[in-house]
C-alpha cells in the first residue's frame, strides 16, 4: 500500500514537471525566435499564446495515461504550436495592419511586427488628424532611425547618408513612403526631421540596431516604441505640457532623456528588468521625479520588458 502511494505521488510528481518542463521550453524556443529576428512577437503575445498551450498540455497529460502515447501527444501539439507561431505572426498581423484603420483599430500595438516591410526597406506612413496631429508610424526594419534635431517645413524629411531621400510636404493629409537599401548590406543608417510647429504622435517599430532620436526640438504628445534586441536611445524634450511614452522591448537596452524641469513618473512592468532611475523615488509602486505633482510639464513612461534595461536620466 505504502509503495502504491509512493507511486502515485511520484506519477503526480512526474506529470506536474512534465507540464511545466514543456511550457518553459516553449518559452524558450519562442523568446529565442523574438531575439534572433525569425519571428517578431511582443511580451504580452507570447503570454497570449503561452497560456492556451498550457492548457493544451495540461489536458493531454489528464486524459492519456500511456507514457509513450502522452508523449507523442504532445511532442505533436509542441510542433503544431510552434508553426502556428511562425506562421501566423507574419501573415496574420501584415493583414490586420491594412485593414485595422478602417475598422477603427489602433493597430501598431503588437498588430504588425513581422510583415513584408521588415528588411531592407524602411516603411514612413504619415496621416494628419481631423485635429491636426500628425501621426507618423515607422517601421524600420533594418535601418537604423536616428534623429539630430534637425528642422523641416515639411510634414516629414528622411535623410540617407546626409542625403534627403523622401519628403512628405505639410499640406498632403496622409501618405506612405519607402526607403530601399541594397542588398548585400546588413543595415543601414536613416535620419528623420520634422517641422516645429506641428503637434506629432511617434509610432516606431525598431530593428536590432543601434538608434539615437533626438526629438527634443519637436512638438511630440505621444511616443510608442516597439523594439528587440537593440539598442536606443531618446532625448525628449519640453514642447508640449503632457507627453506619453510606451516602450515596449525584448533583450533591449533603452535611454530615455528627459528635461530637469519636466516631472516625470514611471511604470514599468514585465521579466527581469534592469532599472537605473537616478533622482527618482518610488511612490505607490512607480517611480517618479520630486517635481512630478508641481510641474507643468508632465512625462509618462510606460515600459513592458522581458531581459531589458531601462535607464532614465536628467538633463
Amino acid at each position: 500500500m505504502e509503495n502504491t502511494e509512493k507511486q502515485i505521488k511520484e506519477n503526480k510528481k512526474c506529470g506536474a514537471s512534465f507540464i511545466w518542463g514543456t511550457i518553459l521550453i516553449a518559452v524558450g524556443i519562442i523568446w529565442l525566435l523574438c531575439v534572433l529576428d525569425y519571428i517578431h512577437l511582443s511580451f504580452s503575445d507570447i503570454i497570449r499564446y503561452i497560456i492556451p498551450f498550457g492548457l493544451i498540455i495540461c489536458g493531454a497529460t489528464l486524459l492519456i495515461k500511456n507514457k509513450t502515447a502522452k508523449f507523442v501527444t504532445i511532442a505533436a501539439c509542441f510542433a503544431v504550436f510552434l508553426l502556428l507561431v511562425i506562421f501566423t505572426d507574419g501573415k496574420t498581423r501584415h493583414h490586420e495592419r491594412h485593414w485595422g484603420k478602417h475598422y477603427g483599430r489602433h493597430y501598431f500595438k503588437g498588430q504588425h511586427r513581422g510583415s513584408v516591410y521588415h528588411g531592407m526597406r524602411a516603411e514612413f506612413d504619415v496621416e494628419v488628424k481631423d485635429n491636426g496631429v500628425i501621426e507618423l508610424e515607422v517601421t524600420a526594419g533594418a535601418a537604423a532611425l536616428n534623429a539630430t534635431g534637425r528642422i523641416t517645413e515639411n510634414n516629414l524629411d528622411i535623410y540617407k547618408n546626409d542625403e534627403l531621400k523622401e519628403s512628405i510636404s505639410a499640406d498632403v493629409k496622409e501618405k506612405k513612403v519607402f526607403v530601399k537599401e541594397i542588398k548585400d548590406k546588413d543595415y543601414f543608417d536613416l535620419e528623420m526631421a520634422l517641422n516645429s510647429t506641428s503637434t506629432y504622435e511617434l509610432l516606431l517599430e525598431l530593428g536590432a540596431v543601434a538608434s539615437n532620436l533626438d526629438i527634443s526640438a519637436y512638438k511630440v504628445q505621444k511616443l510608442d516604441i516597439e523594439t528587440g534586441a537593440s539598442s536606443v536611445e531618446v532625448t525628449l524634450g519640453d514642447k508640449v505640457d503632457k507627453v506619453n511614452v510606451e516602450v515596449e522591448a525584448g533583450a533591449g537596452n533603452i535611454k530615455l532623456r528627459i528635461p530637469k524641469n519636466s516631472g516625470c513618473r514611471v511604470v514599468s512592468e514585465g521579466f527581469l528588468v534592469e532599472k537605473e532611475l537616478p533622482e527618482f523615488t518610488k511612490v505607490d509602486g512607480a517611480f517618479q521625479t520630486e517635481n512630478f505633482a508641481t510641474s507643468t510639464k508632465i512625462i509618462f513612461v510606460k515600459f513592458e520588458g522581458a531581459i531589458s534595461n531601462l535607464e532614465v536620466v536628467r538633463y
